[in-house]
């Protein structure tokens, strides 16, 4: 997991109502699985909105890696 207590993208952009579920962290996401995948660390990251008190944007992006991946670090770390 990756947490962002005021996340810079969604300061500047404006959900219309009718997109009220919209999470513009997915954009963040999208970045973050793209880097991952382009260091050959195949993963699904998602974007979560968690409200706290103080940080009503607060975001939380949650990392899965692929079960090839988590194998192959096994196996390099296990020496």
């Amino acid at each position: 997991m990756i947490t962002d207590n005021l996340p810079l993208i969604s300061q500047f952009i404006s959900v219309p109502k009718e997109f009220g579920q919209l999470n513009v962290g997915a954009f963040t996401a999208g970045i973050i699985e793209g880097i991952l995948d382009a260091a050959y660390f195949q993963a699904e990251v998602s974007a979560h909105t968690v409200e706290q008190e103080g940080f009503p944007l607060r975001t939380v992006f949650l990392v899965k890696f692929d079960r090839a991946v988590i194998e192959r670090e096994a196996v390099r770390f296990s020496k």
